[in-house]
């Protein structure tokens, strides 16, 4: 039981340290969506919906790391049809 404690921790800890972005292209210019869990939090920071390369900067000096959600198999698929 002890194990499982420490393991469920060590899960919520991590996650609460990682950030998920997603790229994206709006009217031909890069926006950076926060995607993951604390994207709220994040919105609340920086005031704004989208970040940009700074603020994951600044992000990651906090001690947070910031992982790219690939396209899914079947977004690929849209693109090109």
């Amino acid at each position: 039981m002890h194990h499982l404690m420490v393991l469920l921790i060590y899960q919520q800890q991590t996650t609460m340290n990682k950030i998920t972005v997603e790229f994206r292209t709006n009217y031909g210019n890069e926006a950076i969506y926060v995607v993951s869990d604390n994207a709220k939090a994040i919105r609340t920071l920086t005031k704004k919906k989208t970040i940009d390369r700074n603020d994951i900067e600044a992000l990651r000096a906090l001690g947070l790391t910031v992982e790219v959600k690939q396209f899914e198999e079947y977004e690929l698929e849209a693109l090109t049809v």
